[in-house]
């Protein structure tokens, strides 16, 4: 195997989601087998949708993701993700931009979802504070 499909390979099976996109454009180039599984759209279906329909863009912290991309190369943020079924998955994105061997500047978007460490942050805040309420009370007897 060359080097070239070695690459392709390793994208396409690495655990995070990850989506290669133009950066003039948004339109998605490239998407591994993760995206697909976190976004619900098939790999082929990803190919044919722009950045714009599988983020929420309008959002200040996307808007503010991409100023700080532009300016340093690279940035991280907190955004929604819309699944083919409509429902919003928050995830952190890390993205990066680079121009490729033609000269076209692309950016590579890693996808993390937060959904369950969201949830669990939730529950660990929600027993710290039944615990101090109990103490709280437990203080005035």
């Amino acid at each position: 195997m060359n080097n070239e499909t070695l690459l392709q390979l390793a994208f396409n099976n690495v655990a995070q989601a990850n989506l290669l996109t133009i950066v003039s454009s948004g339109k998605i180039v490239l998407a591994n087998n993760a995206a697909g599984k976190l976004t619900g759209y098939s790999k082929r279906e990803l190919l044919n949708k722009s950045i714009t329909s599988v983020f929420t863009t309008n959002e200040i912290s996307y808007k503010k993701m991409l100023r700080q991309r532009d300016a340093e190369g690279q940035a991280i943020a907190r955004v929604k993700v819309i699944k083919k079924s409509g429902e919003p998955l928050t995830c952190e994105i890390t993205s990066a931009v680079f121009t490729d061997e033609d000269g076209i500047k692309k950016a590579i978007t890693n996808i993390a979802e937060l959904s369950q460490s969201i949830l669990k942050q939730k529950e660990i805040d929600t027993k710290k504070h039944e615990i101090v309420e109990s103490n709280i009370i437990f203080s005035f007897i």
